[in-house]
């Protein structure tokens, strides 16, 4: 009788069987507040909040070479899944973990053991993610293009912005 998943994200399922052990430790899911802070003159400063910041989640992935699971493989997958920079739900329980898609931002491989032909044979593979809200522009933003407006007002002026 097939086992449901633990959880999964794009085509990788976590689960643990007779088969295959596949399990993901080191959960940790964030959030936070954008805020900004603004100077009064003989007052406390005051606090502007922009709105909600993206989530964040990190797992880890202990990694044994066995009958189902190739060390090499499994990093390989998910380089190929960040690479391809396309937003999926995080799926434990059968439920997303949050309302929006996830990224993939960066995927990590540590306490790596070879065997004598250079096969990995253990390692721990860390992965980050970042909540996928919306589709940005290649725009600059205000801070960039004000200190690229800046620097090419020194440069016509005859100075430097040093």
């Amino acid at each position: 009788m097939p086992i449901a998943p633990i959880a999964s994200f794009a085509n990788k399922e976590f689960s643990v069987s007779l088969n295959r052990i596949y399990p993901f430790t080191d959960f940790s899911l964030s959030g936070s507040i954008n805020k900004e802070i603004q100077e009064r003159e003989g007052q406390k400063p005051a606090t502007y909040i922009k709105g909600l910041g993206l989530e964040a989640l990190s797992i880890s992935i202990p990694l044994v070479a066995q009958k189902n699971v190739n060390v090499r493989s499994e990093l390989e997958s998910w380089r190929t899944i960040r690479d391809a920079r396309i937003p999926y739900y995080f799926i434990v329980a059968g439920k997303p973990i949050i309302p929006n898609k996830m990224l993939l931002e960066s995927v990590e491989l540590s306490d790596s053991i070879f065997d004598l032909s250079g096969n990995i044979v253990r390692g721990t593979l860390q992965l980050k993610f970042e909540e996928y809200a919306a589709a940005g522009s290649a725009t600059k933003s205000a801070s960039a293009k004000r200190a690229n407006e800046n620097c090419v007002d020194a440069i016509l002026a005859g100075t430097t912005t040093e």
